[in-house]
């Protein structure tokens, strides 16, 4: 017996993926307006240095704007990784002949080995797995507005180093 889950939780888990994805991408994107080779870092590390340097910036709405929109991409992300860094729990089913036979997997268990992170449980199914991709779409829904507002901090106006991996060469 396959201990896969069903095909609509996989897309549902494919989701997450995607919109991770993208918002890993646009965390890189909002950290190069206000330093430079965001690319150095794991996107965690890139985001507590945005939001330090955001912070010391000075109090602008923008820039505030900016802090909570990383807060929230950390723990969009956070619940990405209960998921991505999990272990599958697998429940079994007592058989017609009294053996325990597996019944698949039925939630993701993550153990919190993070200082941020707490052991969890996620159900294996498509509404729990759609409050994370929902919260992970809705970071990706204001990136352009967070973009926008702190565009005007950059520390260098014509963009990022030629060094830096996201860029190709000039």
């Amino acid at each position: 017996m396959s201990l896969a889950p069903s095909d609509d939780v996989l897309r549902e888990l494919g989701r997450i993926v995607w919109e991770a994805i993208t918002v890993e991408d646009r965390v890189y994107q909002v950290a190069g307006h206000v330093f430079m080779d965001p690319d150095d870092d794991p996107v965690g590390t890139c985001i507590t240095k945005a939001i330090r340097r955001l912070g010391e910036l000075g109090p602008d709405p923008d820039l505030t704007a900016a802090i909570a929109w990383l807060e929230d991409a950390r723990d969009a992300l956070d619940d990405r990784n209960v998921v991505m860094h999990g272990l599958p729990k697998v429940s079994f089913v007592r058989t017609a002949a009294g053996t325990l036979a597996p019944n698949g997997a039925s939630a993701i268990d993550y153990l919190g080995r993070r200082r941020r992170t707490v052991a969890r449980v996620i159900p294996l199914n498509v509404d729990d797995l759609r409050q994370i991709s929902s919260r992970l779409a809705n970071v990706n829904a204001r990136w352009q507005q967070v973009t926008i507002g702190v565009a005007r901090f950059r520390e260098v106006p014509w963009g990022p180093k030629p060094k830096n991996s996201r860029v190709g060469p000039s």
